[in-house]
C-alpha cells in the first residue's frame, strides 16, 4: 500500500539507536554468477534486514473538486520493505575465498547511507516538481488516452517519492524531504485511473500503458511542458495495443534528452530497457586512467557501455579514480544512471553529432569502456577523428552516456 511522508510517524523503538549515530548506514550481502544476480541478492538481504512495518491510523484530507469542499477519511497505513529503495550503493567485487566462490562468481554489498542525503533530498525536489507539473496538465486534459497516460506517470512518480521518503525515514532525516501540494491525492488518482480504464474499455480502447510510454510521457513533460511550451497541440496515438501504448513522443538525433544531454542514437523501438542514447553536454572534470589491468568480457557494441562499466567497476572497486567510476558517479540533469560509453558508442557520437553546436569535445582522446586485451583498451580521438588503442594506465578524458 502506498504511503506519503505525512502519513507515517517514526517508530521510536526502531530508530532509537540510529538517531544518535554520526553516520547512519545499512547494508546487505549477496553472491551471484552474474553482476545482476549478485546485486539482486544483496538488495534482498538489505531489505530483509530493514524489515520496516510502520503503522498508524491516519486522517487523510483532500479537496473534492466536484463540490468544492474539503473532505477527509481515516485509514490504516502500512509501509513495508517491498517499496523499492533508491540511492542504494552497490559495491561489486569478484569472489575471493573458496566459500564465496561456491556462492557465486561475484560478491556484492548493497548499502544505503546518509552520505547520499543531499542527493536523496535533491531527487525528491525534482520529483515534487514533476508531480505538480503532470497534475496541472492532467486536470486540463480531456482525451481518455492522455488522461490515462498522465495517471500512470503520476503513479510512477508517487512510487519514487515513496522511495525517497522511506530512505529518509530509515536514515532519520524525513523532515527535510519536500512535499507536493496537499490538493494532490494519490488515492484519488488511483481511483480515477481505474475509472478511465473502464471508460476506455467501453469505448473499445483496450490495452494498458507500459513503462515505455510512461517514461516517454515523463520525458515529454520535462522537455516541453516544464519549459512552459503549449502542449494543447500534441496528438495522442490511436494505437491500442499494450506494446505500442496510447502515447507517442519521439526524439530526433541532436535533440536534447531528458537529462539535458544530446540524443545521438535511436534504435527505432523500445527494448531491453531503452530506445535512445544521450551523451552528456560536458566532460566529467579531470583526466582518468582506464583502470588496472585484467581481461574482462567487455563488448564494443552499441548499448553495451553500461554493462562494460559494471564489469570494470567489479574489477577495480569503488575506491579508486578511473574512467568507469568517474562516469558511474556522474550526476547530470538529476539522473545518476550515466556510464562510460563503448567503442561504437563513442564512434556514433562523432558520426552523428560532429559539428553540432551544442556538443563540444576536447581534441585530446577519450576513453571508451571497451578493452582490446588485458592491458590495452579503446579510445577515440576527436582531433584525429578515429578510434585508437592505448595502455590502460594512460590518462584521457571521459564523457558520460546514458540509455533510456
Amino acid at each position: 500500500m502506498r504511503a506519503r511522508k505525512a502519513f507515517f510517524p517514526i517508530l521510536f523503538s526502531l530508530f532509537f539507536a540510529l538517531a544518535f549515530a554520526s553516520s547512519i548506514s545499512m547494508s546487505g550481502e549477496g553472491f551471484g554468477n552474474s553482476l545482476n544476480d549478485a546485486k539482486a541478492n544483496a538488495l534482498n538481504d538489505l531489505v530483509s534486514k530493514i524489515a520496516v512495518s510502520l503503522q498508524s491510523d491516519t486522517e487523510v484530507k483532500y479537496y473534492d473538486s466536484s463540490n468544492s469542499t474539503q473532505q477527509s477519511y481515516s485509514r490504516d497505513t502500512v509501509v513495508s520493505s517491498d517499496i523499492t529503495l533508491i540511492f542504494v550503493r552497490y559495491d561489486v567485487t569478484e569472489s575471493v575465498s573458496k566459500a564465496e566462490k561456491a556462492s557465486g562468481k561475484y560478491k556484492c554489498i548493497a548499502s544505503i547511507s546518509d552520505k547520499d542525503k543531499e542527493q536523496c533530498i535533491s531527487r525528491a525536489s525534482v520529483i515534487v516538481n514533476e508531480i505538480e507539473k503532470i497534475y496541472d496538465a492532467y486536470k486540463l486534459e480531456t482525451d481518455l488516452r492522455a488522461r490515462k497516460a498522465y495517471c500512470d506517470a503520476l503513479e510512477n512518480r508517487f512510487d519514487e517519492y515513496d522511495s525517497c521518503c522511506l530512505t529518509a525515514r530509515l536514515l532519520c532525516y524525513i523532515e527535510e524531504i519536500p512535499s507536493y501540494s496537499s490538493l494532490i491525492n494519490p488515492e484519488q488518482i488511483a481511483i480515477e485511473s481505474k475509472k478511465i480504464q473502464e471508460e476506455m474499455l467501453k469505448a473499445g480502447l483496450d490495452g494498458s500503458m507500459t513503462d515505455t510510454t510512461t517514461e516517454g510521457l515523463i520525458n515529454f513533460l520535462l522537455s516541453d511542458l516544464w519549459n512552459g511550451k503549449d502542449t494543447s497541440s500534441y496528438v495522442f496515438s490511436q494505437k491500442t495495443s499494450s506494446e505500442e501504448g496510447f502515447y507517442s513522443k519521439n526524439y530526433k538525433i541532436g535533440d536534447f534528452g531528458p537529462a539535458g544531454g544530446i540524443i545521438f542514437y535511436d534504435k527505432g523501438s523500445f527494448s531491453d530497457g531503452w530506445r535512445y542514447l544521450e551523451v552528456a553536454s560536458e566532460d566529467v572534470p579531470g583526466d582518468y586512467v582506464y583502470g588496472k589491468s585484467g581481461k574482462l568480457a567487455t563488448s564494443t557494441g552499441l548499448g553495451k557501455g553500461k554493462e562494460n562499466t559494471e564489469l570494470i567497476i567489479a574489477l577495480n572497486g569503488k575506491n579508486g579514480s578511473y574512467a568507469a567510476i568517474a562516469c558511474a558517479e556522474y550526476v547530470g540533469g538529476g539522473y545518476d544512471d550515466w556510464y562510460l560509453p563503448s567503442k561504437e558508442e563513442l564512434e556514433m557520437i562523432y558520426s552523428k553529432l560532429y559539428g553540432n553546436k551544442n556538443l563540444t569535445m576536447a581534441k585530446t582522446g577519450y576513453w571508451s569502456s571497451s578493452q582490446l586485451n588485458s592491458s590495452y583498451a579503446y579510445g577515440f580521438s576527436f582531433k584525429k577523428k578515429k578510434s585508437f588503442t592505448d595502455s590502460e594506465s594512460v590518462s584521457y578524458k571521459v564523457r558520460a552516456v546514458r540509455a533510456f
